[in-house]
C-alpha cells in the first residue's frame, strides 16, 4: 500500500446551530461527488448556468466565472427512492422554470418521473403512457419538429431490449401531470451499449443540427455518439470515463460547446463536437473521488480520519486517511485500494498490541454461504495477517466491527454486529463468541462506536422498523441506555457509519456520515457531550426529588445537581465537576442513614457516570 500519496482535500463547511443550547451540528463536510445529470437553465435569473443532480442536492455552475452553489436539496421528497439518475431543465410552456427527475428506486417501470419547482418542492409524480426500464440522462428539446418536448434514455420494456429514446410532451391533465409518448427511437445494439448521458444539438449548429448525443459508457473507447433523430448513428467521439451527464451550451462564451461530467467529477471537460481538443472543467463540489461512502473511524494514534468507500470493484476497496490540520479544513493525506476483501465492514483504532483490525467479505458475489474474515494491520496499515471468521459463523450478515479494549489485551473484545445481537470475539476471533442480546433494547443495531475514556457506546438504532437510522442511543459499559436522541431533521433518510473523536480539536464530536444510496456522501460533525451530561444530571436531580428522602436533604442534593446543570451550560466544566463530585460527596456521608443503601448506590453510580464525561470534556 502506497500511503505518500499527498492531496489537498477542499470541502464545504458551515456551522448548524440546532439550539441555543444542546447538541449541535459543528460542521458538515462533503466527502465526494456523485454527479448523475446536468442541464442547461435556459431562463429565468439563473440563465446561462448549468445545473447539475449529485447525490439528492442539485447545485448550479457558473460557466463564465466559475464557481458552483447549492439550489437545493430533494432528499425530503419521500416519493424519490433513491438519488435521482437524471435532471433536465424545463425552458417553455406551462411547466417552464421547473426541473424533471427520475430515479431508479421503482419497480414495473423501475424508474420514475417527478416534477420539481426551483426550490426543490414536488410538484408532482408524472404519469407516463410508455413503459422502459432504469432511465438515465434527460434532456429538453429545443428546435425541430419535437420542439419543446422532453426526450430521455433507457432500456425499453423489457431487460434486454435495445436502448430506447423516448421523446414525449408534458401536459396537465386536471391535477395529473401526464408523460405522452411522441417518437419511439430504437438503437442498434451494435452503435451504443449503455448510454448514460443525453443532450440535443439546436437546429442553429452548423454540422448537427437538431440531433441526439448520448454518452456511452459501455464502450471502451468513442464514448460520445452522435445519432439524428431517426436513430441513425453519425458520428462518435472520444469522451471520458463513467460519463454521466451531457449539456449543449446554446449561449455565452462556450456557445456550441457540450459539457461532459463524470459521476466523480474529476474529469469534467467542455468539448466541440469538430474533432478539437477538449477543455478541462472543474464543476466539483467536493474533492472527487470519495464514491459509495462505506465507513469512517476516527484513528487516534494517527490523528486521521480513516475513510472507505466503494469504487464499483470487488477486491479494490478505495482508502482514504484524512487529517485535520486546523479547524475547517481536511486534507487528504493518502489514499490507497485495499484489494484484501470484496467488501469492508469497517476498521477499529489501534488496539494495546499496536495492531489496526480491518473486517470484510471474503467470498465473492454470488457465493454461498457468505464468509466473512478479520485482517490484521499494524501502526503503517501495513497487512500482518488475515483469518476467516470460525465456519460456525457461515452465513452470517455480519456488518460492522467495534474494538472495545479490556484491562490486558487478552481482554480485549471486537464487536461484530447481527440483527439486535453482537457477537463478542476475542483478539484470535476463536469460537464460541459470547452473545450480548439488544432485543428489547434497541429495534436494530445501526453503526456503532467505543469511547474507552468515557465506557459508552454510541448506536444508531431506527425510530421503527423499516425506517432509516436516525436515532442516536447512547449505552454505559453494561449496556443499559443512558439518553437517546432523535436526529432524523439533520438527514431523513438516515446515516451509514458513525465514529467519535477521542482526540485533537474536535475531542468529544460525534462524526456522522450519510452515504445512503451513495447519496451525497457528506459528514456531520456533532457536539453532543455538553447535552449528554445535562441530561443526565436532570434525570439525576428527578430522582432525587422524587426518592422520598427528607426534603431539607433532597433539596440540598438538589441544588448542588441544579448548579452543575447550569456550569455545564455555561461551560464551565471544571466547576460542573466540582458540584457532582460535592453531591457524590454528601450522598455517600449519608448513605445508610439518611439514604438507603440501594438509592445510595445507584446515585453514586450515576454520578461516577456524570463524572467521566466532564472529566473528558
Amino acid at each position: 500500500m502506497n500511503l505518500k500519496k499527498a492531496l489537498v482535500f477542499c470541502g464545504i463547511l458551515f456551522l448548524v446551530f440546532v439550539a441555543a443550547f444542546g447538541w449541535e451540528v459543528k460542521e458538515k463536510y462533503r466527502l465526494g461527488n456523485m454527479i448523475e445529470g446536468t442541464t442547461y437553465i435556459s431562463s429565468g435569473n439563473l440563465a446561462g448556468k448549468v445545473a447539475f443532480i449529485d447525490g439528492w442536492s442539485v447545485y448550479i455552475n457558473d460557466m463564465i466565472g466559475g464557481g458552483y452553489e447549492k439550489l437545493f436539496s430533494v432528499a425530503n421528497i419521500a416519493e424519490l427512492k433513491v438519488t435521482p439518475r437524471g435532471i433536465a431543465y424545463i425552458g417553455g410552456g406551462v411547466f417552464k422554470g421547473y426541473f424533471l427527475l427520475n430515479d431508479t428506486g421503482h419497480a414495473n417501470p423501475d424508474s420514475k418521473l417527478f416534477l420539481v419547482s426551483g426550490s426543490g418542492s414536488l410538484i408532482g409524480e408524472v404519469q407516463p403512457d410508455f413503459q422502459w426500464v432504469r432511465l438515465e440522462g434527460m434532456t429538453e428539446i429545443s428546435s425541430g419538429p419535437y420542439q419543446g418536448n422532453m426526450a430521455c434514455v433507457g432500456p425499453g420494456t423489457g431487460e434486454w431490449t435495445p436502448q430506447t429514446v423516448f421523446i414525449f410532451s408534458l401536459e396537465r391533465d386536471n391535477r395529473v401531470i401526464r408523460a405522452k409518448l411522441k417518437k419511439e427511437i430504437v438503437l442498434n445494439w451494435e452503435d451504443i451499449l449503455l448510454p448514460t448521458g443525453i443532450t440535443f444539438m439546436p437546429a442553429d449548429d452548423p454540422v448537427y443540427a437538431n440531433h441526439i448525443v448520448l454518452a456511452d459508457v459501455g464502450s471502451e473507447s468513442d464514448q460520445i455518439r452522435v445519432f439524428n433523430m431517426d436513430g441513425i448513428l453519425k458520428a462518435k467521439f472520444p469522451g471520458i470515463p463513467s460519463c454521466e451527464g451531457l449539456t449543449y451550451i446554446p449561449a455565452g462564451t462556450h456557445q456550441g460547446r457540450i459539457l461532459i461530467a463524470d459521476t466523480t467529477a474529476s474529469g469534467a471537460a467542455l468539448r466541440s463536437l469538430d474533432g478539437s481538443e477538449t477543455t478541462p472543467l472543474s464543476i466539483s463540489v467536493g474533492p472527487g473521488g470519495v464514491f459509495g461512502l462505506q465507513f469512517i473511524t476516527w484513528l487516534k494514534e494517527r490523528q486521521e480520519m480513516a475513510v472507505i468507500s466503494w469504487s464499483g470493484t470487488d477486491w479494490s476497496i478505495p482508502t482514504y486517511l484524512l487529517s485535520r490540520p486546523y479547524p475547517g479544513t481536511w486534507n487528504k493525506d493518502s489514499q490507497f485500494n485495499y484489494t484484501g476483501f470484496r467488501n469492508v465492514q469497517g476498521i477499529t483504532d489501534l488496539t494495546a498490541s499496536a495492531n489496526y483490525y480491518m473486517m470484510g467479505q471474503i467470498t465473492n458475489t454470488g457465493v454461498s454461504p457468505v464468509l466473512f474474515g478479520v485482517h490484521r494491520l499494524d501502526a503503517a496499515l501495513e497487512f500482518v495477517c488475515g483469518f476467516a471468521l470460525p465456519l460456525q459463523y457461515s452465513g452470517f450478515p455480519f456488518r460492522r466491527i467495534v474494538y472495545v479494549p479490556g484491562a490486558t489485551a487478552a481482554d480485549d473484545r471486537f464487536l461484530l454486529t447481527v440483527g439486535t445481537s453482537l457477537y463478542a470475539f476475542n483478539e484470535n476471533f476463536n469460537y464460541p463468541a459470547t452473545i450480548i442480546d439488544l432485543s428489547g433494547k434497541v429495534i436494530a443495531i445501526g453503526p456503532s462506536c467505543y469511547d474507552p475514556a468515557v465506557k459508552r457506546y454510541y448506536m444508531l438504532d431506527r425510530m421503527t422498523a423499516g425506517t432509516p437510522y436516525t436515532r442516536l442511543r447512547v449505552f454505559d459499559a453494561n449496556w443499559d441506555q443512558l439518553v437517546e436522541y432523535d436526529f432524523s431533521t439533520l438527514y431523513a433518510r438516515g446515516f451509514k457509519t458513525i465514529t467519535k473523536f477521542t482526540s485533537g480539536e474536535l475531542k468529544g464530536c460525534l462524526a456522522l456520515a450519510n452515504g445512503v444510496d451513495n447519496g451525497d456522501n457528506e459528514m456531520y460533525f456533532i457536539s453532543v457531550e455538553y447535552q449528554v451530561a445535562t441530561d443526565l444530571l436532570r434525570k439525576l436531580n428527578q430522582e432525587v426529588l422524587g426518592s422520598g428522602i427528607k426534603a431539607a436533604l433532597a433539596r440540598s442534593l438538589s441544588k448542588l445537581l441544579s448548579d452543575a446543570i447550569k456550569s455545564v451550560e455555561n461551560l464551565s466544566i471544571d466547576q460542573a465537576a466540582a458540584e457532582v463530585q460535592s453531591f457524590a460527596s454528601e450522598v455517600q456521608a449519608q448513605r445508610g442513614i439518611g439514604i438507603s443503601e440501594g438509592l445510595a448506590s445507584g446515585w453514586l453510580k450515576r454520578s461516577a457516570e456524570i463524572m467521566r464525561g466532564l472529566n473528558d470534556l
